[in-house]
């Protein structure tokens, strides 16, 4: 096991350790990393996500989820992981072949729209 997922899994063991109260989306937990990950760097994007719900889809105790950030400017990385409402964050080593992944809120243009042709 490389040394950086080893500290991931403890991140997250550490995090799951603590008792919370209330249990929280995947959008409530994902909203927080992304706020964390624009102070840690502006041009953050979100490139990795690793989700361990509970079975009603929400991260309850015992259950958290960790995002990855790249920075484009600067090729670093950063790894949120959250768990029963509290937040961690560690630099990574970033990827050279990393893509990010889409906002779903915005709206995207389809590039090709299927055309319907009469029956002539």
């Amino acid at each position: 096991m490389s040394m950086t997922l080893a500290r991931v899994l403890v991140v997250l063991l550490v995090l799951v350790a603590v008792r919370g109260e209330a249990a929280e989306t995947v959008a409530g937990v994902a909203t927080k990393a992304r706020a964390e990950a624009k102070r840690w760097k502006a041009d953050a994007i979100l490139v990795e996500v690793q989700v361990h719900p509970q079975p009603d889809g929400t991260l309850g105790p015992g259950h958290g989820a960790s995002f990855k950030f790249l920075s484009p400017s600067t090729r670093q990385a950063l790894m949120v992981a959250i768990a029963e409402g509290k937040v961690m964050s560690m630099p990574m080593p970033g990827a050279q072949s990393t893509i990010a992944i889409h906002n779903r809120r915005r709206r995207r243009r389809a590039f090709w729209r299927p055309t319907m042709r009469s029956a002539a």
